[in-house]
Protein backbone atom coordinates (compact mmCIF):
# COMPACT_ATOMS: atom_id res chain seq x y z
CA UNK A 1 0.00 0.00 0.00
CA UNK A 2 2.67 2.87 1.02
CA UNK A 3 4.91 3.00 4.01
CA UNK A 4 2.98 1.91 6.92
CA UNK A 5 5.20 3.95 9.13
CA UNK A 6 2.63 6.33 8.00
CA UNK A 7 -0.32 4.96 9.38
CA UNK A 8 -1.40 5.37 13.02
CA UNK A 9 -4.47 3.23 14.43
CA UNK A 10 -6.38 4.12 17.41
CA UNK A 11 -7.57 0.23 18.81
CA UNK A 12 -10.55 0.86 21.32
CA UNK A 13 -14.02 -0.54 21.82
CA UNK A 14 -17.07 1.89 20.74
CA UNK A 15 -17.95 4.73 22.61
CA UNK A 16 -14.87 4.68 24.87
CA UNK A 17 -13.67 8.37 23.14
CA UNK A 18 -12.41 7.29 19.86
CA UNK A 19 -14.08 9.90 18.11
CA UNK A 20 -12.43 12.64 20.55
CA UNK A 21 -8.84 11.00 20.03
CA UNK A 22 -9.23 10.91 16.72
CA UNK A 23 -9.76 14.64 15.86
CA UNK A 24 -7.27 15.53 18.63
CA UNK A 25 -4.30 13.53 16.62
CA UNK A 26 -5.49 15.00 13.60
CA UNK A 27 -4.41 18.33 15.04
CA UNK A 28 -0.90 16.82 15.02
CA UNK A 29 1.24 17.95 12.00
CA UNK A 30 0.85 16.11 9.32
CA UNK A 31 -2.35 14.45 9.84
CA UNK A 32 -5.99 15.45 8.71
CA UNK A 33 -8.23 12.32 8.92
CA UNK A 34 -11.38 12.23 10.36
CA UNK A 35 -13.80 9.85 9.42
CA UNK A 36 -14.32 5.80 10.20
CA UNK A 37 -13.53 3.46 7.44
CA UNK A 38 -16.31 2.51 5.88
CA UNK A 39 -17.75 0.89 2.44
CA UNK A 40 -19.58 3.33 0.33
CA UNK A 41 -23.77 1.68 -0.41
CA UNK A 42 -26.29 -0.29 1.34
CA UNK A 43 -25.82 -0.89 5.14
CA UNK A 44 -22.51 1.62 5.34
CA UNK A 45 -20.33 -1.21 6.56
CA UNK A 46 -17.24 -1.26 7.84
CA UNK A 47 -13.92 -1.92 6.04
CA UNK A 48 -13.25 -4.00 9.58
CA UNK A 49 -15.99 -6.56 8.78
CA UNK A 50 -13.95 -7.96 5.62
CA UNK A 51 -10.98 -8.09 7.12
CA UNK A 52 -12.76 -10.26 10.41
CA UNK A 53 -14.49 -12.77 7.87
CA UNK A 54 -12.47 -13.20 5.23
CA UNK A 55 -8.60 -11.54 6.48
CA UNK A 56 -9.63 -9.33 3.38
CA UNK A 57 -8.07 -5.88 3.64
CA UNK A 58 -8.75 -4.71 -0.01
CA UNK A 59 -12.04 -2.46 0.94
CA UNK A 60 -10.16 -0.82 4.02
CA UNK A 61 -7.04 -0.28 1.82
CA UNK A 62 -9.13 1.37 -1.08
CA UNK A 63 -9.94 3.79 1.49
CA UNK A 64 -7.30 4.82 2.82
CA UNK A 65 -5.31 4.89 -0.50
CA UNK A 66 -8.87 7.19 -1.33
CA UNK A 67 -8.78 9.44 1.90
CA UNK A 68 -4.66 9.70 2.78
CA UNK A 69 -3.99 13.05 1.76
CA UNK A 70 -1.57 14.23 4.41
CA UNK A 71 1.53 12.01 5.56
CA UNK A 72 0.11 10.24 7.82
CA UNK A 73 -3.07 8.53 8.10
CA UNK A 74 -4.71 7.91 11.24
CA UNK A 75 -8.06 4.90 11.62
CA UNK A 76 -10.69 4.96 14.29
CA UNK A 77 -12.84 2.48 13.20
CA UNK A 78 -14.21 0.44 15.94
CA UNK A 79 -14.47 -2.50 15.30
CA UNK A 80 -10.65 -2.79 14.31
CA UNK A 81 -10.84 -3.83 17.97
CA UNK A 82 -11.92 -7.55 17.28
CA UNK A 83 -8.99 -7.24 14.16
CA UNK A 84 -6.10 -7.68 16.25
CA UNK A 85 -4.14 -10.65 14.87
CA UNK A 86 -5.01 -9.92 11.23
CA UNK A 87 -3.61 -6.27 11.90
CA UNK A 88 -0.05 -7.41 13.33
CA UNK A 89 0.18 -9.66 10.52
CA UNK A 90 -0.74 -7.18 7.34
CA UNK A 91 1.17 -4.10 9.11
CA UNK A 92 3.36 -4.79 11.53
CA UNK A 93 5.22 -1.97 11.43
CA UNK A 94 2.65 0.97 12.20
CA UNK A 95 1.95 2.27 14.62
CA UNK A 96 -0.79 2.08 17.05
CA UNK A 97 -2.76 3.65 20.25
CA UNK A 98 -4.88 1.49 22.44
CA UNK A 99 -7.21 3.48 23.97
CA UNK A 100 -8.96 2.47 26.99
CA UNK A 101 -11.64 3.75 29.21
CA UNK A 102 -13.81 2.63 32.20
CA UNK A 103 -15.56 -0.57 30.99
CA UNK A 104 -18.83 0.52 33.14
CA UNK A 105 -19.04 3.66 31.48
CA UNK A 106 -18.20 2.27 27.98
CA UNK A 107 -21.23 -0.50 27.86
CA UNK A 108 -23.65 2.12 29.88
CA UNK A 109 -22.75 4.73 26.89
CA UNK A 110 -23.24 1.78 24.27
CA UNK A 111 -26.65 0.70 26.05
CA UNK A 112 -28.01 4.52 26.53
CA UNK A 113 -27.46 5.23 22.48
CA UNK A 114 -29.57 2.46 21.85
CA UNK A 115 -32.51 3.32 23.73
CA UNK A 116 -35.95 2.42 21.72
CA UNK A 117 -33.50 0.28 18.74
CA UNK A 118 -33.95 -2.82 18.36
CA UNK A 119 -30.70 -4.22 18.38
CA UNK A 120 -31.69 -7.51 15.80
CA UNK A 121 -29.99 -6.32 12.92
CA UNK A 122 -26.44 -5.34 14.57
CA UNK A 123 -26.66 -9.06 16.54
CA UNK A 124 -27.06 -10.25 12.87
CA UNK A 125 -24.38 -8.08 11.66
CA UNK A 126 -21.73 -8.91 14.36
CA UNK A 127 -23.05 -12.62 14.20
CA UNK A 128 -22.84 -12.74 10.05
CA UNK A 129 -19.09 -11.72 10.30
CA UNK A 130 -17.97 -13.73 13.03
CA UNK A 131 -17.76 -10.95 15.78
CA UNK A 132 -20.28 -13.25 18.29
CA UNK A 133 -21.87 -16.63 17.81
CA UNK A 134 -25.13 -17.62 17.25
CA UNK A 135 -26.17 -18.64 20.91
CA UNK A 136 -25.23 -15.45 21.62
CA UNK A 137 -28.28 -13.93 19.81
CA UNK A 138 -30.61 -15.57 22.74
CA UNK A 139 -28.24 -13.25 25.21
CA UNK A 140 -30.06 -9.46 27.29
CA UNK A 141 -29.23 -6.65 25.63
CA UNK A 142 -26.69 -6.17 28.88
CA UNK A 143 -26.05 -9.67 28.61
CA UNK A 144 -24.68 -9.60 25.11
CA UNK A 145 -23.13 -6.15 24.95
CA UNK A 146 -21.13 -7.20 27.70
CA UNK A 147 -19.85 -10.07 26.46
CA UNK A 148 -18.82 -8.61 23.34
CA UNK A 149 -17.02 -5.68 25.25
CA UNK A 150 -15.09 -8.13 27.80
CA UNK A 151 -14.13 -10.55 24.24
CA UNK A 152 -12.37 -7.49 22.73
CA UNK A 153 -10.59 -6.31 25.48
CA UNK A 154 -9.40 -9.84 26.46
CA UNK A 155 -8.32 -10.00 23.02
CA UNK A 156 -6.26 -6.60 23.31
CA UNK A 157 -5.05 -8.28 26.70
CA UNK A 158 -3.67 -11.12 24.75
CA UNK A 159 -2.05 -8.90 21.85
CA UNK A 160 -1.24 -6.01 22.30
CA UNK A 161 2.22 -6.37 23.63
CA UNK A 162 3.19 -8.15 19.89
CA UNK A 163 2.82 -4.97 18.38
CA UNK A 164 6.36 -3.46 17.90
CA UNK A 165 5.25 0.15 18.08
CA UNK A 166 2.21 0.96 20.20
CA UNK A 167 1.12 3.31 22.90
CA UNK A 168 -1.52 3.35 25.55
CA UNK A 169 -4.38 5.92 26.23
CA UNK A 170 -6.60 6.04 28.63
CA UNK A 171 -9.76 8.49 28.15
CA UNK A 172 -9.88 9.64 32.01
CA UNK A 173 -6.28 11.06 31.24
CA UNK A 174 -7.16 12.10 27.78
CA UNK A 175 -9.90 14.23 29.18
CA UNK A 176 -8.59 15.69 32.25
CA UNK A 177 -5.15 16.13 31.59
CA UNK A 178 -4.64 16.33 27.83
CA UNK A 179 -1.42 18.30 27.88
CA UNK A 180 1.02 15.10 29.68
CA UNK A 181 -0.84 13.08 26.84
CA UNK A 182 -0.02 15.07 23.74
CA UNK A 183 3.32 14.86 25.48
CA UNK A 184 3.63 11.38 25.59
CA UNK A 185 2.66 10.64 22.03
CA UNK A 186 4.83 13.67 20.78
CA UNK A 187 7.74 11.72 22.24
CA UNK A 188 6.44 7.83 21.22
CA UNK A 189 6.19 8.55 17.46
CA UNK A 190 8.07 11.30 17.20
CA UNK A 191 5.57 13.58 15.57
CA UNK A 192 3.93 17.10 16.82
CA UNK A 193 1.36 18.23 18.45
CA UNK A 194 -0.74 21.49 17.89
CA UNK A 195 -1.92 22.22 21.54
CA UNK A 196 -4.27 24.52 21.52
CA UNK A 197 -6.05 22.98 18.33
CA UNK A 198 -5.88 19.99 20.20
CA UNK A 199 -6.95 21.61 23.64
CA UNK A 200 -10.29 22.90 21.37
CA UNK A 201 -11.59 19.29 20.22
CA UNK A 202 -12.13 19.13 24.38
CA UNK A 203 -14.80 21.72 23.84
CA UNK A 204 -16.62 19.95 20.90
CA UNK A 205 -18.61 16.51 21.43
CA UNK A 206 -19.46 14.41 18.97
CA UNK A 207 -22.96 14.30 17.28
CA UNK A 208 -23.48 10.93 19.02
CA UNK A 209 -22.33 12.26 22.42
CA UNK A 210 -24.94 14.83 22.13
CA UNK A 211 -27.75 12.88 21.14
CA UNK A 212 -26.83 10.11 23.64
CA UNK A 213 -29.30 10.98 26.97
CA UNK A 214 -27.84 8.94 29.41
CA UNK A 215 -30.90 7.39 30.92
CA UNK A 216 -29.39 3.77 32.05
CA UNK A 217 -27.30 4.61 34.75
CA UNK A 218 -26.36 1.08 36.28
CA UNK A 219 -26.62 -2.96 34.99
CA UNK A 220 -29.34 -4.81 36.04
CA UNK A 221 -28.57 -8.36 34.87
CA UNK A 222 -26.06 -10.16 36.91
CA UNK A 223 -24.30 -12.02 33.63
CA UNK A 224 -23.46 -8.94 32.43
CA UNK A 225 -22.21 -7.48 35.45
CA UNK A 226 -19.75 -10.29 36.36
CA UNK A 227 -18.43 -10.07 32.86
CA UNK A 228 -17.94 -6.28 33.40
CA UNK A 229 -15.91 -6.71 36.68
CA UNK A 230 -13.76 -9.27 34.66
CA UNK A 231 -13.31 -6.37 32.00
CA UNK A 232 -12.31 -3.60 34.71
CA UNK A 233 -9.96 -6.57 36.44
CA UNK A 234 -8.31 -6.37 32.98
CA UNK A 235 -7.75 -2.95 32.31
CA UNK A 236 -6.68 -2.10 35.80
CA UNK A 237 -9.92 -0.45 36.64
CA UNK A 238 -11.84 -0.35 40.14
CA UNK A 239 -14.59 -3.05 40.04
CA UNK A 240 -17.53 -0.82 40.77
CA UNK A 241 -20.41 -2.33 42.98
CA UNK A 242 -23.73 -1.89 41.40
CA UNK A 243 -26.94 -1.59 43.57
CA UNK A 244 -28.80 -4.35 42.50
CA UNK A 245 -29.59 -7.34 44.79
CA UNK A 246 -26.28 -9.08 45.92
CA UNK A 247 -27.18 -12.85 44.40
CA UNK A 248 -24.51 -15.68 44.33
CA UNK A 249 -25.21 -16.67 40.50
CA UNK A 250 -24.76 -20.43 41.42
CA UNK A 251 -27.06 -20.85 43.87
CA UNK A 252 -29.20 -17.81 44.13
CA UNK A 253 -28.62 -17.12 47.49
CA UNK A 254 -28.41 -13.86 49.11
CA UNK A 255 -24.07 -13.17 49.76
CA UNK A 256 -22.43 -10.04 51.05
CA UNK A 257 -20.92 -7.39 48.79
CA UNK A 258 -17.19 -8.46 49.53
CA UNK A 259 -18.61 -12.18 47.94
CA UNK A 260 -20.71 -11.01 45.50
CA UNK A 261 -17.55 -9.32 43.80
CA UNK A 262 -15.25 -11.88 44.46
CA UNK A 263 -17.92 -14.37 42.29
CA UNK A 264 -18.78 -11.94 39.82
CA UNK A 265 -14.90 -11.84 38.92
CA UNK A 266 -13.72 -15.40 39.41
CA UNK A 267 -10.58 -14.56 40.75
CA UNK A 268 -9.27 -14.26 44.55
CA UNK A 269 -9.39 -11.14 46.42
CA UNK A 270 -7.18 -10.35 49.16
Amino acid sequence: LFNQERLFFIIAPARSGTTLLQEIVSTFNGFSNTEESRIEGPGYLSCWTYVKKNKDFSYLEKFIEKRCTSEYFIEKTPDSFFCLPELLMRYPYANYIFLERNPLEIILSQLNLQIGIPDAAERNHHIEFDFMEQNDRLLSKEHYYAKLLLKGIESQNSNKQKFKKHITIRYENLINHIEDELKSIERYFGIKANYNDAKQKLLHPSASSITNKYEIKTLEDPNAIRLINKACNIWNYPCIMIDVPKIDINNNQSISDYQFLKSTLNVPLN
